[in-house]
């Protein structure tokens, strides 16, 4: 076998392509991340080959070259020609599927898969251009290397957060536990101050009145039914941890929460949207 870092031109992908032999069917979702990632520059030379058999036939490296061409871009890879076991073609991949959280452990942070999860959910927020539309179960995909950006763009703010509710023993019943950071955190930018007094009664319970928006929210989340779990499930709890907050604003109280995922349009928190301010993280650790 021979291995050589050689640069992948469109042109270059096209021809290599023409190798391609009895290989998988492209996935989309890959191929799209893949592109994205080109496009805007976050693709790197990471030692990951593109393989080739003795009869040079390509054997490993179709969404990659696929995805230079719909880029446009260039890039550098790491080629291994002369790959002679014809057995090879079958032990492509099967490796364990890194993540985000491995990238964001390597560099020292805690709970990284919650980390990641929150990062990921907080990234189809911000890249839905109509709010009222948000929602998580899209199926909306972003790249390893962008999610752990983000959560690094992001950290002092989504750690100030969960570390101002990570303790709540309501976590525990719910069943949604990174959609209440993210809700949180939304709620968070919109209006800080609100918030941090949101979270400390929704946190303790304490003192609410009868018909008291976060006694609704924490009733509903404690007393939820066996069927309420799953993805659909930690949406709705987004959505009726914002509308309480809104009715928390506002001073309204009401009988029920609730937030129906056919016919209803996504909450938005009140307030004007809040540049992130570490003033606000020095007072609360002081």
């Amino acid at each position: 076998m021979r291995a050589e870092v050689i640069e992948i031109t469109p042109e270059l992908a096209k021809d290599l392509l023409k190798r391609n032999v009895n290989n998988r069917s492209l996935s989309q979702k890959k191929l799209k991340i893949y592109v994205e990632d080109m496009k805007n520059g976050k693709w790197v030379l990471n030692g990951e080959t593109i393989q080739f058999n003795k009869k040079g036939e390509l054997i490993n490296g179709q969404h990659r070259l696929t995805a230079v061409i719909l880029s446009g871009v260039t890039i550098q890879v790491l080629i291994v020609t002369g790959v002679e076991d014809d057995r090879a073609f079958a032990t492509i991949d099967q490796g364990l599927m890194r993540g985000a959280h491995t990238v964001l452990q390597l560099k020292g942070v805690k709970n990284a898969k919650r980390m990641e999860s929150i990062s990921k959910k907080l990234l189809i927020w911000d890249t839905t251009e109509n709010k009222e539309n948000f929602s998580t179960l899209s199926g909306k995909s972003f790249s390893i290397t962008t999610i752990a950006e983000y959560y690094e763009d992001h950290q002092e703010e989504i750690d100030f957060v969960y570390d101002q509710f990570k303790d709540a023993p309501i976590l525990r019943t719910c069943k949604a536990f990174t959609g209440v950071f993210v809700a949180l955190t939304i709620c968070y930018r919109y209006n800080p101050k609100d918030t941090l007094t949101f979270i400390e009664k929704f946190k303790t319970g304490a003192n609410l009145s009868e018909n008291h928006p976060i006694l609704l929210l924490r009733n509903k989340l404690t007393h939820r039914t066996v069927k309420e779990t799953g993805r659909r499930w930690e949406l709705e709890v987004m959505a009726m941890i914002i509308k309480s907050f809104n009715n928390y604003v506002s001073g309204k109280t009401s009988r029920l929460l609730r937030w129906n995922i056919e016919n209803e349009k996504f909450p938005i928190p009140r307030k004007k949207i809040f540049e992130f301010n570490r003033e606000v993280i020095r007072s609360k650790a002081n």
